[in-house]
C-alpha cells in the first residue's frame, strides 16, 4: 500500500476472501468492487485453467511489447493503479476486459469465462456486461 491511497477493498489469497471497506465506500461502488476482487483476483486463473490463463497473459504481454495501444493503456492503468509490481499484469487484463470487451482477445477470454460459468453453475443466459462488470 502506497502512502495516502485509499482502500476501497482487497482480494487475500491465504484466507481467499474478498475484504470491503465499507466506511472508504458509496453504494454504487459496493457491486463493481466486489465484481472486480472476485472476478480478477479470485477467478481469471481458476476460470480460465492454468494453462488458459497462462496463454492469455503471455498474449496480453506480447500485446503490450508489441506496441498494441489499448493494451499499453491498461498496462499503464495498471502500473499506476497496483499496489506492487506483482499485481500488474492480472490488473492490466482486468482493465483491457473492463474497457474493451470488444478486442478479439478479449472476446475470447469472455467466451472461456461463459463456458467456466456454465459448467460450474449451469448459468447460461450472462451477458458480455455481466462479465466485463466481474473485471
Amino acid at each position: 500500500m502506497r502512502e495516502g491511497d485509499t482502500i476501497f477493498g482487497f482480494y487475500d489469497p491465504k484466507t481467499d476472501k474478498t475484504y470491503a471497506v465499507l466506511e472508504n465506500l458509496t453504494p454504487e461502488l459496493v457491486r463493481p468492487l466486489a465484481m472486480h476482487e472476485i472476478g480478477v483476483h479470485y477467478g481469471f486463473e481458476k476460470m480460465l485453467g492454468k494453462d488458459g490463463y497462462a496463454k492469455a497473459m503471455r498474449h496480453l504481454e506480447a500485446m503490450v511489447k508489441t506496441g498494441n495501444k489499448l493494451a499499453q493503456q491498461a498496462r499503464a492503468q495498471a502500473e499506476r493503479e497496483s499496489v506492487n509490481a506483482e499485481q500488474v499484469p492480472e490488473e492490466t487484463l482486468a482493465y483491457l476486459v473492463q474497457n474493451h470487451p470488444e478486442l478479439p482477445f478479449v472476446r475470447r477470454i469472455i467466451a472461456a469465462i461463459k463456458a467456466f460459468v456454465y459448467r460450474t453453475f449451469g448459468i447460461g443466459n450472462l451477458t458480455t456486461d455481466d462479465l466485463v462488470a466481474l473485471a
